[in-house]
């Protein structure tokens, strides 16, 4: 992947605003990995929350010709109540050349070792549904299936939106906002661009 920063916009439901969390990617070793090192990275620096992941992504052949997809499977410990998971991470003041000593939960550690035996192709395999695949990993435990949620591409900013926002800024704040006789937008969730002539706003 390179240099540069991972984005995570987070949808916490329609009663909630989105938010964006934002990890460098500096420190990140490449590899088939990395994209997962750093969602990893993300959580245990923003999140303080202990979590696994796997992805993958790859081209599939059928009758109809080739395709993308990508899968993901992701495993937390989430408190049973509270702010904060009961599992700490290492505080980071160990002396040089030592790890500071943190237990993990006994469940935890089971569940995070199952989840690192799925395969690639377990993810990307189009006739193996998400419920098999969890029956596969943690049927000794017992499994409870939430009805699942639609993922669609979509972003709450609207060029009506943008404009009422820029309506809160004085007339010299526009002005000085205008490049090249336009005021250019970009959310910094989709990444869409609005631009205005000044008499617009």
């Amino acid at each position: 992947i390179g240099k540069g920063h991972l984005a995570l916009t987070i949808d916490q439901g329609e009663d909630m605003d989105n938010y964006q969390g934002i990890v460098a990617l500096d420190g990140i070793e490449s590899g088939e990995n990395v994209l997962a090192d750093a969602a990893d990275h993300y959580f245990k620096q923003s999140e303080q929350i202990p979590t696994s992941l796997r992805i993958a992504a790859g081209r599939l052949t059928n009758q109809a010709g080739q395709s993308w997809r990508a899968g993901a499977i992701m495993v937390q410990h989430v408190p049973e109540s509270g702010p904060a998971s009961p599992i700490s991470f290492p505080s980071g003041d160990a002396p040089d050349g030592q790890q500071d000593s943190v237990r993990e939960d006994d469940n935890w550690t089971k569940a995070r070792l199952l989840l690192e035996t799925t395969e690639p192709h377990e993810l990307l395999d189009p006739l193996l549904d998400p419920e098999r695949l969890l029956y596969r990993l943690y049927h000794e435990d017992g499994v409870t299936v939430y009805p699942s949620a639609g993922l669609k591409h979509k972003c709450t900013c609207s060029r009506q939106r943008v404009l009422d926002m820029l309506a809160g800024f004085t007339a010299q704040e526009k002005a000085d906002m205008a490049v090249d006789g336009q005021i250019e937008v970009v959310c910094q969730f989709c990444s869409s661009t609005h631009r205005f002539q000044p008499g617009e706003v």
